[in-house]
């Protein structure tokens, strides 16, 4: 099973909440400004999958069980940024296939901060014919 991995720094009571029964691992990445990127190359590196609800991310009841019962590669659930709605790392799942087909892509990132992961990290993926399987609802 692909482990879910919530990174915080303010975990919002709802996020956890919303996980109750997830089998999730919460992890403080607030000691640097590069922890989060540190977390997920550890991932990628292993390329064991990992499926990510960032601190910030309610989840609908069944979230969860759709991403582990999805069979594709790239997957993530829309969510809410000021007027867009959009899949970003905020709730994700990678699989060790796609890991395993991209296995240099942290070691290319130009920035390590958190705020530069996605930014890097999709595109790259989009770049190399790799197509994010939406779930839906938002």
């Amino acid at each position: 099973m692909i482990p879910l991995v919530v990174p915080y720094t303010q975990l919002r009571p709802e996020t956890r909440a919303a996980l109750e029964g997830a089998d999730a691992t919460f992890v403080d990445v607030s000691d640097r400004n590069d922890s989060y990127y540190w977390l997920l190359q550890a991932f990628w590196h292993r390329q064991e999958g990992v499926m990510v609800v960032e601190h910030d991310i309610v989840v609908n009841p069944d979230t969860i069980a759709s991403l582990r019962a999805c069979t594709e590669d790239w997957c993530g659930c829309p969510y809410q940024v000021g007027i867009n709605i959009g899949s970003w790392l905020g709730c994700t799942k990678f699989s060790p296939k796609l890991m395993a087909r991209h296995p240099d892509v942290f070691d290319q990132m130009e920035r390590t901060d958190w705020d530069a992961i996605d930014g890097q990290l999709l595109p790259y993926l989009r770049q190399h014919s790799e197509r994010q399987h939406i779930h839906w609802p938002a």
